[in-house]
């Protein structure tokens, strides 16, 4: 009997053990933090809706990250189900709000990559700046021009603890 419980006692704890080491290992999205670059030799992914509004915070973040030497890709929206989260350090989505709704491609983008929303970053736009996915990280305004510079440099900030950059 009481080699019995010593048995049922080492084989518990070796489940435990196991169960912690599986846990301690397990990682959805390969995210290792300050991982300056991915499978595909980009860091950073900025998917965007085309507007002047939109574009100029786009050139803006990829001229920031090209003067860090942090290699950007820049896709349309309409690709964004194509990459997978994990293959970069941060992904940026730029989109408008569109009638109650974010467009079908983030939707299905944000659904697809449940595990690594803490690599998504997502600036909406709308009519009155403040419709966002409650899922993920969100800057939310109004198309203004004269507020592009105040928005990517906004992006920037909270990109910093993901791209491994100081500056």
């Amino acid at each position: 009997m009481k080699a019995l419980k010593q048995i049922l006692i080492i084989t518990i704890l070796g489940f435990l053990l196991v169960f912690v080491l599986l846990q301690l290992s397990y990682n959805p999205c390969d995210s290792y933090r300050f991982q300056m670059k991915s499978k595909n030799n980009h860091a950073l992914v900025i998917a965007h809706e085309e507007s002047y509004f939109k574009d100029s915070i786009t050139r803006i973040l990829v001229h920031h990250y090209n003067t860090e030497k942090l290699p950007v890709k820049v896709i349309p929206l309409a690709s964004l189900p194509k990459i997978k989260s994990k293959d970069f350090s941060a992904v940026v989505i730029i989109h408008s709000w569109h009638t109650r709704n974010p467009p079908r491609e983030v939707a299905q983008f944000i659904k697809k990559q449940r595990g690594c929303l803490d690599k998504i970053l997502v600036l909406t736009t709308s009519s009155d700046g403040t419709h966002k996915m409650d899922e993920v990280d969100a800057i939310t305004g109004a198309s203004k021009m004269e507020e592009a510079t105040f928005y990517a440099y906004k992006i920037i900030e909270k990109l910093k603890p993901l791209v491994g950059l100081n500056n």
